[in-house]
């Protein structure tokens, strides 16, 4: 017989995701953060959907990239890959900036204040920008990078499971 629940064993079961499940991080919370960068860190944080939704992307079109180089004439595929994840990518950006009333010039604004201060969380929104470019897109998902963090991309099948058609 098992012990009856408490609110804390709710409470830890259900931030516990079943074992078969890929789930993204948790952003942290954004408490020193103010204005632009704040509200964005605190939109991730709070839309656990907005980086599940990348990783799957990434999960489900790895394989266009693996064996490949950055000398390779890209494909069809490849170059459609990137327009769909630019597309998911604005999606996310335009959510979030029409949720705060922010412009696009404002947000940039703030990356460009966020990168001459230094600030400890430009690394997450230099991600984003560089993710923009075809060959940083290719060249992160080619050598397994998050394109949520830039971490080692550990989600989907083996590097080698599958190989792109030769170009």
């Amino acid at each position: 017989r098992r012990p009856p629940r408490t609110e804390s064993s709710r409470a830890k079961s259900a931030k516990q995701p079943s074992a078969g499940a890929a789930m993204a991080a948790p952003m942290p919370q954004p408490a020193t953060q103010p204005g632009v960068p704040g509200a964005f860190m605190a939109y991730l944080a709070e839309n656990a959907p907005v980086l599940q939704g990348i990783r799957n992307f990434q999960s489900g079109n790895r394989r266009l990239f693996f064996g490949t180089t950055p000398n390779d004439e890209y494909t069809f595929e490849q170059t459609e890959c990137f327009k769909i994840f630019t597309g998911q990518v604005d999606h996310y950006l335009t959510d979030f900036l029409q949720r705060h009333g922010i412009s696009d010039d404002e947000f940039a604004a703030a990356m460009l204040q966020m990168k001459a201060g230094e600030d400890p969380h430009w690394q997450a929104f230099d991600m984003l920008l560089r993710r923009v470019d075809f060959e940083g897109f290719a060249d992160m998902v080619r050598n397994d990078t998050c394109l949520c963090c830039g971490g080692g991309y550990t989600t989907g099948p083996p590097r080698g499971s599958a190989r792109a058609p030769p170009p």
